[in-house]
Formats: structure tokens, sequence, C-alpha cells
């Protein structure tokens, strides 16, 4: 049985005692950021638990005007995402005027697959990791960014972070944060890494990083379209390992596998492909 939830009262972070529990990452963090459908149902359980309540919640965010991507949260065991509840979003999306989802699931395994493809859902690409080992061969080319200082952000992130989302902004929609999610990424990054004009202080690219105590990875890395297809991401990522080279054991990334410059660029870099990867679905509703 369903019931409706608005999204006033709605609180991701209460549904699950673990963050690991989510059979799909909740990605959203505000209402007026996302247009919500938010569902609850009964799950079937023992004898012994017949009143337990299941949670299946997801949200929409809206991306263009006729695209979004499917945000899930819901409980392992018998609330796993059925074939009846992804109908029930696409015929929420369309109700909305959504006409293209995508979902990126958190899991991958055949049932999945298997579920998503009898749906009108279909793999585009493949979200894969890189990393880079001290055991691999360095990297001796130039870091040279001429008029470009590098730089750590300030020590009070907010003051940057107007100026850092509008470099964000030159992302394709469908990859792009908005500014809470952005100072969001921006407040949990352990490592910040700024491109920034010598002159003006104007910022032309960022890098965000999160580490721990013997690796470190690359969350986002993102340049102002005019500095693109000039070296400096590659001058900027290999910066940015030599100067954590002699505390850090391995550095990862992700990437789109379609973005080839991308993957280009990081196996240049010594990077190598993990086997592991997660399908990208979008869907025609």
């Amino acid at each position: 049985m369903l019931r409706s939830c608005s999204p006033e009262n709605f609180d991701p972070a209460g549904l699950f005692n673990d963050p690991d529990e989510a059979y799909f990452h909740p990605g959203w963090h505000r209402a007026n950021d996302y247009i919500f459908e938010c569902r609850c149902y009964q799950a079937e359980a023992p004898e012994s638990e017949r009143n337990r309540t299941v949670p299946f919640t997801f949200g929409l965010k809206q991306v263009t005007e006729t695209a979004a991507w499917i945000e899930f949260a819901a409980a392992p065991g018998p609330g796993l995402v059925t074939a009846a509840e992804v109908l029930t979003i696409r015929d929420a999306c369309r109700a909305l005027g959504i006409r293209e989802c995508l979902i990126l699931p958190r899991r991958q395994n055949f049932l999945i697959d298997i579920l998503l493809r009898t749906l009108p859902f279909r793999p585009i690409d493949r979200l894969i990791t890189l990393y880079r080992s001290q055991a691999q061969p360095e990297d001796r080319s130039g870091t040279d960014f001429g008029p470009l200082e590098y730089r750590p952000c300030a020590p009070d992130r907010r003051t940057e972070s107007r100026r850092l989302h509008a470099i964000d902004r030159s992302f394709p929609p469908i990859w792009r944060l908005t500014p809470f999610e952005f100072d969001l990424a921006l407040n949990a990054a352990s490592i910040v890494r700024i491109l920034a004009a010598r002159d003006s202080g104007e910022a032309a690219a960022y890098l965000l990083a999160t580490r721990d105590e013997f690796s470190m990875h690359i969350d986002r890395v993102a340049l102002i379209p005019e500095m693109r297809g000039m070296g400096l991401g590659t001058k900027m990522i290999r910066r940015f390992v030599d100067e954590f080279s002699h505390e850090i054991d391995i550095f990862t990334v992700n990437t789109y596998e379609k973005n080839t410059a991308a993957v280009r660029m990081y196996k240049k870099l010594g990077f190598i492909e993990e086997s592991e990867s997660w399908r990208l679905y979008a869907a025609h509703v």
C-alpha cells in the first residue's frame, strides 16, 4: 500500500540508522532544489513483523525543462525497489512533464539490470574508477601554469564558493550541482586546490578531493570553458599528485567511460582502470 509524503515533512537522513543501508543513494538535500514525489509503502514481512513499514522514497532532480535524475532511498530486504514502483515513478514523471529520466544505481547486479531493461530504461554509459599507486612510474612532465597560480582555497571557503560555483555552471546541465549541493561538496572536501589569475585572483579552475590516512579520492575537477584544451587540467592533477605523493599511497577518481578525454588524461598520468563499474541508465517516458 502506498501513501504520499510531502517534501516539507520528509527527512531523508531519518530513513536509515546506517547510511549504508540505502539501496540507492538518497542524493537530495533540500526540497526547493528538487521536484519531489515521495512514497512510503507497507512491505511484506515475517509474521512477527507484520506492522513494520519499510520506506521507499524517490526524488526527481530536474536538470532541464524536460529531464530529471531519479534519486532513490529504499530499505534492504523485502523493501527492494520493484517494477511496480519504478512504473509509479514513470507515471509521476509524465504527470510533471518530465520526458527523460536518468538513474545511476548505487548497487549493480543482474536483477537491477533486468528490472531496468524490462522497463523503458537503457544503459547509456558506465561510471568507472581509476587509481594510481605510488608503484606507478612518476610523470616528470612540467607543471608551468603561466599567468595562473596554483593555490589552496581560502580558510573561509564561503568566500570562494560563489566564484567556484560559476565555474561549475559550465558543465552540461545533467552534471551541474545546485548552489546548495556545491556548498556541501566544497565544505565536505578534505582538500581544495584552485588555479587563479596572478593579477586579478579570478579563479579559472578548481579541484576537490577527499582523503583518508593512506588514499586520496579526486571528487571533482572543473575549468572555465576558455581554458579547456590547453592541458591545464592535466597539469593541475599532476601538480596535485606531486604535492601529496610523499604522504598518500593511492589516488582514485571516477569518471564516465564516454568522457574519453578525461579517461585518456588520467591514463596519461598513470591511472589504471579498476574492474568495478556502475551503469548509467536513461529512459524516455
